[in-house]
């Protein structure tokens, strides 16, 4: 049995420049730089935030004018689909002919825009290609300027993802 010399190699990797190794072409490139960097950019702003109106305030044991017909279940899908969609298009059904959802690309600009903001930032979907209807009913109250306790419904969503892991809701 022959035996083999192993040999151990180290491979030669030239010196690297810093990453900014020709961030400075000359002296005044360099001059200029250090003078932009002393001086603040940006403006500092301040923002005031005083909501002009009346927030919603609500008992602990009462519900928003959403949260009262979202737990009755018995919404005019007909009256949503008037506000939020193009005219000409509608929801989509199950087999039995029950809406289910509205498609993002049959919504009105406005509706999408809300929309957005939403599945974003209220009450996170995976997707957003359609909105089931649950949430075209908040887009159609927002729209229509009624009673929603917004921060009711983000913590009530915050609840579900946090019992369900870091699923966000379908």
């Amino acid at each position: 049995m022959q035996k083999t010399n192993v040999r151990t190699s180290f491979a030669h990797t030239p010196k690297e420049d810093p990453f900014n190794h020709s961030k400075f072409l000359g002296a005044d490139q360099e001059y200029r730089y250090k003078e932009l960097a002393s001086k603040s950019i940006w403006s500092e702003r301040t923002f005031n935030i005083n909501p002009e109106g009346n927030p919603l305030t609500l008992p602990d044991d009462e519900l928003c004018q959403y949260s009262k017909r979202l737990s009755q279940g018995d919404w005019n899908f007909e009256l949503v689909k008037d506000t939020l969609v193009l005219p000409g298009r509608t929801y989509v059904t199950n087999a039995s002919g029950r809406p289910i959802k509205f498609n993002t690309w049959d919504l009105n600009t406005s509706s999408q825009v809300l929309m957005t903001l939403v599945l974003y930032n209220i009450r996170p979907k995976s997707h957003t290609s359609s909105i089931p209807m649950n949430i075209a009913c908040l887009l159609y109250y927002i729209i229509d300027d009624k009673h929603v306790d917004m921060a009711r419904i983000i913590a009530n969503e915050m609840k579900m993802i946090v019992s369900r892991g870091h699923h966000l809701g379908n």
